[in-house]
C-alpha cells in the first residue's frame, strides 16, 4: 500500500514549526530534533530523488531503523556519517540536497502514523547487484532501490 498522505504547504509550515525549538524534539511516534529532521530530508533528497513519496519514505525509515537497532550509532547524525554508510555524504548530493515536498510528505507520516513500510531494512542500494546483495538478506524492491537488513 503507497503512502496516500498529502500535505500543503501550511501544513508543512506548521510541522517544522512545531520542533523550532533548538534541541527539543518533536513530540511524535518518531522524535527527531530539528537538526535531525534536516538530516533525514536532506538524506531522503540525496538518495532517492527520483522516488515516489514512499520511495523516500523507506530511505527515512532505514536511517532511523539503524539508529534504533543497536548495531550502528545510535543518532541519525552518527548513522549518516558512518564510513561508507551512504554514498551521497561522499559524493555531494547531500550537501547539495533541497529536500522537496515528497521528503516532507515521507517524514510527517513517519512520524504523526508510525509508517513503517519497510520490513527493518537497514541497507538499501540502488540495481541490487553490489556488496548488499551478496553479503544481506534481500527484502524487497521498491522503485529504484532494493532493500535489505543482515543475516
Amino acid at each position: 500500500m503507497g503512502l496516500k498522505k498529502i500535505l500543503t504547504a501550511a501544513a508543512v509550515a506548521g510541522f517544522l514549526l512545531a520542533g523550532s525549538s533548538a534541541g527539543a524534539r518533536v513530540d511524535t511516534a518518531v522524535s527527531l530534533t530539528p537538526d535531525e529532521t534536516q538530516q533525514v530530508l536532506k538524506m531522503a533528497m540525496a538518495e532517492a530523488e527520483g522516488e515516489d513519496t514512499e520511495g523516500k519514505a523507506l530511505v527515512i525509515r532505514v536511517i532511523l531503523n539503524r539508529v534504533e537497532s543497536g548495531k550502528f550509532p545510535d543518532t541519525v547524525e552518527g548513522v549518516l556519517n558512518e564510513p561508507g554508510a551512504f554514498e551521497s555524504m561522499t559524493n555531494g548530493r547531500f550537501a547539495a540536497a533541497v529536500p522537496d515536498m515528497g521528503c516532507y510528505d515521507a517524514l510527517e507520516v513517519i512520524q504523526t502514523e508510525d509508517w513503517d513500510g519497510s520490513e527493518g531494512a537497514t541497507y538499501f542500494e540502488s540495481g541490487g547487484s553490489g556488496w548488499h546483495a551478496g553479503n544481506l538478506k534481500y527484502l524487497f524492491t521498491h522503485g529504484g532501490h532494493s532493500f535489505y537488513e543482515e543475516w
